[in-house]
């Protein structure tokens, strides 16, 4: 079940649009806690960054137990509360608002006591550790002192008191220096029953510095005793018995549950309880925190202080006491050595202005008669009731007392804020550049710095003004505020606390005259890149400014709007003002559609519209558009296509393209021209991508070809995307289009050595020379017949009867342009002796080859059938071979930013017919090294059929068939080694392609019948080439052959190795 008080603060709606806190780690400042908890399993990032220490004697005891032994049953406030903000929800027990979150845990005090103590070494910092966690932008502090401004004589007690203690100031110190951060404090308003916070909920009293960093967090009543209908929250009571509530800090605070609240027990191992109940402010804190954290997920842009705008800009302050007061237990310490207890009625019925203590003292008993007479709630109040402790009795008590700016609502915060708030901003955030309903006053500018990300604003944003607490205040909230300051303090002060609200008042008013910021309407400065949508109602008076990336007023605003620096102005929504369009404005919203309407228009910069299937997207303006020096634009459209831009009640102003197409895209351009009260721009083909590769440009007038055959019918649709394209992705997407790997594929095959390659070697190794003992016959002089001779080492040619071979071959290279291709190959042969002179054989050979370049890939299956002699006699050595040959191409493209996968499958056949000559300067020598210089040739006539692309659309490719002759010869010497059982040797020769290496092919487009294209390729011709091999018998009978071959070129190279297994017999 989930933690009670999750449906209060509308949790439900922030989850169902995916915010849970991934992503997010929060700070938690409190009592060490037990993470070895199940509620907490599973959270890698979750951990504490202090370790504090814990003794079984009371404050300032020195007998500690090592760090990080505590006993849980004393030490179990921390656990529960960051159960409150991020226990995980893993189907048992209680979950956490924000239960995907990661949670980093730091402690208040570095010694805690048995009973209930902490206390610290002087300039302890519980704030340090967060220094360096920049993602940790929200902290919880569940903690605080029981010091509250309205039990001092004045404000100047008040102050004198807190700078005088050590305590007090090094806590305040490190609050100060956190606050530059950006990191929201979040702490708990205090258990006393008092109507004002505890001193660190209200520091802001302290040092004005820190207030826009820090939340105070009141207390509602247990959730049971609430309820929440249609958008309002109301209850008998209300309020906690025991909270603090938010006078001289309403602006700052908010509420949660925070009585009854279920969350982790730090000691579940011990007792067995997973989960256990506790109340106070400090239950109520988390909510909040957790709901900050839901909100960073949502806004990740967001510092500290603006993640603390959402939240009490968008607290829901909806609230009503169903009793018409509310009761207090209060028990404040200071001034007096004892607790200083009473009871506190507030009387939020505006009809009730006055009651008498016997009136007071009933309605206490009533309330009292509405509790379970065994709750320390009943007993306490009727203890202080029967001893006759003293009774305040505030009247005229607004919400805001209670609950400041409402009550947590986070589904409504993960919408962003509800307000743009001028009491939360400097002098540093008021501006005179731009104007509010047409004239230029200050106005305070609220700024946000979306960096990068888009986001959606869906609440509707009103504005908070700085005003003046007084009777006569321009500002309603302040207004009541005085009313009730006025009515319980300065009329007929309860407390005798008269001159401290009389202080409170003039310096709250003073710092209002002093800011610059009195009475000022608020507007919004949009900076960084990113697109933030407003989509709600919104009623703030100042300026919707884009200085940066895109605003997008997709519900409505109510002053002027301006796209200033590099920022856009955009939406389907309405600018109840004037749009002052200096950079760029887009009619429609982030999916290019709807008009965006304004009261009128001033512009010298670009405005854009996009073409939808039901027209183009307008600027309608109501009054006069001034449109000097503007330049239109139409996005998403054809070349032809117009529309009307803006239509007005009346147009001045002459534009810049109404002649020269401005550019729009790297294939488009627009020209606009005014009639009356309107303007159209239409689209035109224009070449705006600054190339000189002729390729692309004649692929441009290709397209432009096309889509100009293609008017009038559907399949035009398909260059729209294409036209759109800026200049950098339109030549990629040219290039790719009229690209292909068949031409390249086809160079690649007829170029390759691999049945030179198998031939030269495999004869090679079969016609080179052995060592052998041949036997010379002697004279014998016995006459009995007998042979007798000596044996003489000799090399050779030694012929076998039958010989077969098998060879593998692998070979990859890199080819001009940036292609590449991997094969891997096998062939099988047999050859024999025939005559003295002659080795003729045939073989059949398999080639697997994978060709690609950066967008198109070609898998050729070569399957060849051939013949081939090998002659030697002497030191003249030769082969010839012919081969026929079956190639099957399959064939697969890519067209970048179209997203098409163009693809073809298609056949080739290929004859082919290659020798070598060779001379052995060695011959005739019985040496280990031969020379041998060679020559050698190789001609093929390769037929491809013609294919047409599938998977392309109109831009896929029609290929006419092909026929290409090629023809290269090499010219080098071979240098061999021969061993008594094997060779080896070096190769060093030059290739040039005399013919065919550039083979031409004809196509066209599927979207033009009519035009055809020629397909170039153009490799290197002449290229170095390199081989190494060798051969040996390792078995009677059994020879095993190696080599290797380098091809280069001044912009390729091909690399190929082979393994050959024969056997001879």
């Amino acid at each position: 079940m989930a933690s009670n008080g999750l449906d209060i603060v509308n949790a439900a709606a922030a989850y169902d649009q995916g915010y849970t806190g991934r992503g997010i780690t929060m700070g938690v400042c409190d009592q060490p806690i037990n993470f070895s908890h199940t509620d907490f399993s599973g959270k890698k990032g979750t951990s504490m960054l202090v370790t504090a220490q814990f003794t079984y004697g009371g404050y300032m005891d020195t007998n500690l137990e090592p760090p990080g032994v505590y006993d849980w049953s004393v030490l179990n406030h921390g656990t529960h509360v960051a159960g409150i903000a991020a226990a995980s929800r893993d189907g048992a027990g209680m979950h956490g608002v924000a239960f995907d979150a990661d949670v980093a845990g730091t402690t208040f005090g570095q010694y805690f006591g048995a009973n209930g103590s902490a206390w610290e070494d002087e300039g302890y910092n519980p704030f340090a550790p967060y220094y360096s966690k920049e993602d940790v932008k929200v902290i919880n502090n569940s903690w605080g002192r029981y010091e509250h401004l309205d039990a001092f004589g004045s404000l100047a007690e008040f102050r004198d008191y807190c700078n005088a203690s050590g305590d007090i100031n090094n806590y305040m110190c490190s609050i100060k220096n956190i606050v530059p951060m950006d990191k929201l404090l979040i702490f708990a308003a205090g258990n006393s029953g008092c109507i004002d916070p505890q001193l660190f909920g209200a520091a802001v009293l302290l040092d004005k510095s820190v207030s826009r960093n820090l939340i105070s967090v009141a207390s509602l009543d247990d959730a049971t005793m609430l309820s929440r209908k249609g958008g309002s929250i109301s209850g008998a009571q209300l309020m906690n018995y025991r909270c603090c509530l938010a006078t001289y800090g309403e602006d700052n605070t908010i509420a949660a549950p925070g009585r009854n609240i279920l969350s982790s027990n730090a000691n579940f191992a011990a007792d067995g309880q997973r989960d256990i109940v506790m109340s106070g402010t400090s239950m109520a804190t988390p909510f909040v925190a957790g709901g900050a954290a839901l909100v960073q997920q949502a806004f990740p842009y967001l510092g500290g202080k603006q993640i603390g705008d959402v939240l009490l800009s968008t607290a829901n302050p909806n609230v009503s006491v169903a009793n018409g007061y509310v009761v207090l237990l209060q028990e404040n310490i200071y001034p007096f050595e004892d607790y200083n207890y009473a009871i506190n009625i507030l009387y939020t019925d505006p009809t009730v202005i006055s009651k008498t203590p016997e009136q007071q003292k009933a309605d206490i008993e009533a309330y009292i008669a509405t509790q379970d007479p065994e709750s320390d709630e009943a007993k306490y109040l009727s203890i202080l009731l029967d001893y006759g402790y003293p009774v305040n009795a505030y009247y005229q008590v607004p919400m805001q007392a209670l609950v400041g700016q409402g009550v947590l609502d986070v589904g409504k915060a993960v919408g962003g804020p509800g307000a743009l708030n001028a009491r939360r901003l400097t002098s540093n955030d008021i501006s005179n550049t731009y104007t509010v309903s047409g004239v230029s006053p200050n106005q305070a500018l609220y700024r946000v710095d979306t960096k990068g990300y888009d986001s959606v604003w869906s609440n509707d944003i009103k504005e908070v003004r700085v005003g003046l607490l007084a009777e006569d205040s321009t500002e309603a909230d302040l207004r009541e505020r005085y009313k009730f300051y006025k009515t319980n303090w300065l009329d007929n002060s309860v407390q005798g606390s008269r001159e401290v609200m009389e202080s409170y008042i003039a310096e709250f008013n003073e710092g209002a005259e002093n800011s610059g910021l009195l009475g000022l309407h608020v507007g919004l400065l949009k900076e960084g890149k990113g697109r933030l949508s407003l989509t709600g109602a919104n009623t703030y008076q100042g300026a919707s400014v884009a200085a940066g990336g895109t605003l997008s007023i997709d519900g409505s605003v109510a002053g002027d709007a301006y796209s200033v620096e590099k920022g856009i102005i955009a939406g389907r929504g309405t600018i109840n003002g004037t749009l002052y369009n200096r950079n760029m404005a887009v009619a429609g919203d982030a999916t290019g559609t709807g008009n965006l309407r304004m009261g009128s228009l001033v512009s010298s910069g670009v405005l854009e519209s996009n073409m939808t299937k039901n027209g183009n997207t307008k600027f309608v303006v109501t009054g006069n558009a001034n449109i000097e020096g503007s330049t239109v634009k139409l996005l998403n459209a054809l070349p032809g296509e117009s529309g009307d831009i803006v239509t007005s009640a009346s147009i001045t102003g002459n534009l810049k393209n109404t002649s020269e197409p401005a550019a729009v895209s790297g294939m488009l351009g627009s020209t606009g021209i005014t009639s009356g009260n309107t303007v159209t721009v239409t689209a035109v083909a224009s070449n705006n991508l600054s190339t000189t590769d002729e390729t692309i440009n004649e692929t441009f007038d290709a397209m432009t070809t096309i889509d100009t055959a293609l008017v009038g019918a559907p399949r035009r649709e398909e260059m729209r995307p294409l036209f759109n394209l800026n200049a950098a992705a339109a030549k990629d997407a040219l290039a790719s289009i009229s690209s292909s790997a068949a031409a390249q594929s086809l160079s690649t095959v007829q170029r390759s050595q691999l049945t030179e390659h198998l031939i030269s070697s495999r004869l090679a190794e079969a016609l080179a020379q052995k060592s052998v003992n041949v036997k010379i016959p002697t004279a014998s002089l016995t006459g009995d017949g007998a042979m007798d001779g000596i044996d003489v080492p000799m090399k050779l040619y030694l012929p076998a009867d039958n010989d077969f071979w098998f060879k593998t071959a692998k070979s990859w290279g890199d080819l001009k342009g940036g292609a590449y291709y991997n094969s891997t190959a096998f062939a099988l042969g047999w050859d024999k002796e025939y005559g003295k002179r002659w080795r003729l054989g045939t073989f059949v050979a398999h080639d697997s080859t994978s060709f690609a370049d950066t967008g198109a890939h070609n898998d050729i299956k070569d399957t060849r059938f051939g013949i081939y002699g090998g002659y030697r006699s002497g030191p003249h050595t030769g082969y010839i071979y012919l081969d026929y040959g079956w190639l099957k191409n399959d064939l697969e493209r890519s067209i970048p930013y179209l997203g098409l996968t163009p693809k073809a499958d298609y056949n080739s056949r290929i004859l082919e017919l290659g020798g070598e000559y060779k001379y052995d300067l060695n011959a005739k020598q019985q040496t280990p090294w031969h020379f041998s210089p060679y020559v050698n040739m190789q001609l093929s006539r390769l037929w491809q059929d013609g294919y047409t692309e599938h998977g392309a659309g109109i831009f896929g490719q029609r290929v006419s068939n092909a026929t290409n002759t090629y023809f290269a010869g090499s010219i080098g010497i071979e240098c061999k080694r021969y061993l008594p059982k094997g060779s080896y040797g070096l190769r060093l020769g030059i290739k040039h392609a005399f013919a065919g290496a550039d083979p031409r092919l004809t196509f066209g487009y599927v979207g033009d019948n009519a035009s055809s294209y020629e397909m170039k390729n153009e490799q290197d011709k002449t290229h170095f080439v390199m081989s190494i091999g060798g051969e040996a018998e390792f078995a009677p009978g059994w020879w095993l052959a190696g080599d290797a071959m380098l091809q280069k070129g001044s912009h390729d190279k091909d690399v190929m190795c082979a393994l050959t297994l024969r056997r001879v017999w």
